[in-house]
């Protein structure tokens, strides 16, 4: 199956839960993150990069554990194809409980934009609830490419 295939997966899977009678923000809301999902734990690194074409929104989810109040995203490096990175932004969207839609975000939605730079970084902390939360990796059509960006998590 395609990494695209899947991530296609995941946003289907989990707009299927979005109708929940518990709405991700009240109560303890759902206790564990979509199986399709890419799972991402504390310290696990991943490579971002894009096309010139864009690519199909990359899906990830991070479990809150009870006691950890912030996700923290570092994001390192990177370089473009046209040299410059101007319109090259890495565009992530965050939400607790649902994939985020970044084509219609509301106010439970979380949007950061980092810049690829080869001596660039850039961290991004929210305040969490535990719980599972989802991280959507959007590249738009217009965009020219770029490689080498690296994304760390950190629950504190």
């Amino acid at each position: 199956m395609s990494r695209y295939f899947a991530a296609f997966l995941a946003v289907a899977a989990c707009a299927t839960n979005s109708e929940s009678p518990n709405p991700p923000d009240a109560g303890a809301g759902p206790a564990s993150c979509e199986a399709l999902v890419v799972h991402l734990g504390p310290g696990v690194t991943i490579d971002v990069s894009s096309s010139a074409a864009g690519n199909p929104a990359r899906v990830y989810c991070m479990m809150v554990p009870d006691g950890s109040s912030q996700i923290r995203l570092d994001l390192t490096g990177g370089t473009c194809a046209s040299g410059a990175c101007l319109g090259d932004d890495v565009n992530m969207y965050l939400k607790r409980g649902e994939v985020p839609d970044a084509f219609d975000p509301d106010s439970s939605t979380t949007a950061w934009t980092y810049t690829p730079d080869p001596n660039g970084f850039g961290t991004f902390v929210k305040v969490a609830q535990a719980g599972p939360w989802y991280l959507s990796i959007i590249d738009d059509q217009n965009t020219l490419g770029y490689h080498g960006v690296k994304m760390t998590l950190a629950l504190p």
